[in-house]
């Protein structure tokens, strides 16, 4: 790791500022919000450079290693990516920290199967040592004035024990910290972790960070230790330069930790959430304390895809950091991307409220990868957390993005607030007839997260006593401020899928034939779909096992793609025979796929 390493810091022998990105980020993506701050500072003359060590580390203790601990943090209750940096940032606590065999026990089995033993974890937490030791040392002997470390998921303790074992080898280094997990309150968590933190920014940075940067060249550095954000109203000024990701892919060409053509472009078009600004979901916690939704102007988003597209022509993978798409994006906006840029594929997230011809306009676009915010199936479960759908809208985005071919992940919540047995009944009872529509990618017990609604009025959704989850004790030392450090919280409240073990034992186990159906290729997919040859219409069905294909007339087709009322009894009877309706919560709904060309020439009579 030395050589590259001090190669990597020898490019930077010009540069005042050195940013850095911890472990354990994802290593075939740069960081967009480090990058906007290096545009900043480069912009007003104060040369900034952004270390990505966390592909250092993946360098140091294995890339297949690496990439398992930080595609498996999904589990927020097991903290892996904390534990691991643990004893590095805090003397006092023990390797991996506290309680981690009851931890591993209750829930890494099936999290961590590729990592063979406990032996093996423990061993990583000791590399985490040695190499935040050889890091700090090579930093501190160079010429940086300001180290700035950000901090998302899981990467607290990564940048508190580099942050202390600089300071310890050069105090004169002014050290900075930001990031989500240091958003509202939990800036003042941060601040307890370590007296080593010179300045904590909370919040969005870029009018705070050239503000700080400003007091920074005329030598007049502020005294408050938390520099809270402030609102950026116009997202179009926010600079991009042609060197956006440039630091990225410079250390990438010397770590070979993954290809480049492999790697994906962070991009944001927006903030906040337009259905969230005024209809919050009652668990979402995502934007913090910033609820106001804004997003660029198309004519930005071109430009900046231009340039970051031109300048590193490999890629050809965009995933749009959004909470969601801005809706006004659709026709123009999709189409010009599409046609300036006609090898590129996007990620973009979506709401479940969208009609066919989106849907279609989103594969057209190089979009072929989305998340929907689906949650659950059943309009009750959906009422509860705020979704502002139905379940009869998710079964109907299901359908239309199988029958794009776009794919789609999704999850399903269980432990929802005041859930009822019979919210659930219904749904496992309808699981075997959408078979073959995309299976959720997990089955998720619902976390209250800061910021939610169901955090901060917990009143009103009758939930008591919410405390910290447990595993903060875990990974952060006796002084430090858990109640403020914390993003996940547990709490007490009635719940049928939580408290009745036989229910959500019949949850996971119908989840998870439904995803076993779809874990046999491509070919063995389950179908229900409409199809058409040489003007005769078929109806293709394998849900229940051997595939059936009979001719179909026209009548038949439309009811199997849109529903029919009971008055045309013949059809009706039909539909109901060959399970292409079902009958879920009060209303027949039509379960059935097709090219979206056959849905248009039915819908249209033609």
């Amino acid at each position: 790791m030395n050589d590259h390493l001090c190669k990597i810091l020898d490019d930077f022998s010009d540069s005042e500022i050195l940013l850095v990105v911890p472990p354990f980020s994802l290593i075939n993506l740069p960081c967009i919000g480090l990058d906007i701050l290096k545009t900043i500072a480069d912009s007003m003359n104060v040369k900034t450079s952004i270390l990505y060590s966390n592909m250092l580390f993946a360098e140091y203790i294995g890339v297949e290693k690496y990439n398992q601990i930080s595609r498996a943090l999904l589990s927020m209750h097991t903290m892996l990516g904390e534990r691991i940096f643990a004893e590095a940032a805090y003397s006092s606590m023990p390797c991996l920290g506290i309680d981690f065999l009851k931890r591993y026990d209750q829930n890494f089995n099936e999290i961590f199967l590729s990592l063979s033993s406990i032996e093996e974890i423990t061993n990583i937490a000791n590399m985490a040592n040695s190499w935040t030791n050889i890091l700090a040392e090579e930093i501190a002997n160079r010429k940086f004035s300001i180290v700035g470390v950000t901090s998302g998921h899981q990467q607290t303790n990564a940048a508190i024990a580099l942050i202390n074992a600089i300071k310890k080898r050069n105090s004169n280094i002014i050290c900075t910290m930001g990031g989500s997990a240091c958003d509202g309150d939990m800036a003042e968590g941060i601040q307890t972790l370590s007296p080593n933190i010179d300045y904590i920014f909370s919040g969005e940075s870029e009018i705070s960070w050239k503000d700080f940067l400003n007091k920074y060249k005329s030598d007049n550095l502020p005294n408050n230790k938390i520099i809270t954000g402030r609102f950026l109203s116009n997202l179009d000024e926010i600079l991009c330069s042609e060197n956006t990701y440039c630091d990225y892919y410079n250390q990438l060409n010397y770590l070979n930790v993954v290809k480049e053509e492999e790697t994906y472009f962070l991009y944001e078009s927006s903030r906040g959430c337009w259905w969230g600004e005024r209809n919050k979901c009652t668990f979402c916690g995502v934007n913090g304390w910033n609820k106001h939704y804004r997003y660029k102007s198309e004519q930005k988003v071109i430009d900046e895809l231009f340039k970051m597209l031109n300048a590193h022509p490999k890629v050809k993978h965009i995933q749009m950091v959004d909470t969601l798409m801005p809706r006004n994006y659709f026709n123009k906006l999709l189409f010009t991307i599409k046609k300036s840029f006609p090898d590129i594929t996007m990620f973009y997230e979506q709401r479940a409220d969208l009609t066919l011809e989106q849907v279609v306009e989103l594969k057209r676009a190089g979009i072929n990868y989305t998340q929907v915010g689906i949650e659950a199936l059943s309009t009750n479960l959906l009422k509860l957390v705020n979704k502002g759908v139905s379940a009869e809208q998710n079964i109907k985005i299901l359908r239309y993005l199988k029958s794009t071919g776009l794919l789609i992940g999704w999850n399903l919540l269980t432990d929802i607030p005041n859930d009822k047995v019979t919210d659930w009944t219904e749904f496992l009872d309808l699981i075997p007839y959408i078979y073959h529509l995309n299976p959720p990618m997990l089955v998720r017990p619902l976390e209250i997260a800061r910021f939610s609604p169901y955090f901060e009025h917990p009143e009103k959704y009758n939930i008591k006593k919410v405390v910290p989850s447990p595993v903060y004790s875990d990974i952060f030392p006796e002084s430090a401020d858990i109640e403020k450090l914390a993003w996940l919280f547990i709490a007490e409240y009635s719940c049928d899928s939580k408290e009745n073990t036989e229910l959500k034992d019949k949850i996971i186990k119908g989840v998870m034939m439904w995803m076993d159906k779809w874990k046999h290729g491509k070919n063995n997919i389950p179908i229900l779909k409409i199809s058409k040859s040489n003007e005769i219409y078929y109806l293709e069905d394998s849900r229940f096992g051997n595939m059936e294909r009979e001719q179909v007339s026209k009548m038949q087709a439309t009811a199997a793609l849109f529903g029919i009322t009971e008055d045309n009894k013949e059809i009706f009877s039909w539909c109901k025979e060959k399970k292409v309706i079902y009958y879920y919560e009060g209303k027949y709904i039509p379960l059935a796929t097709a090219n979206p060309i056959i849905f248009k020439e039915l819908k249209d009579g033609k």
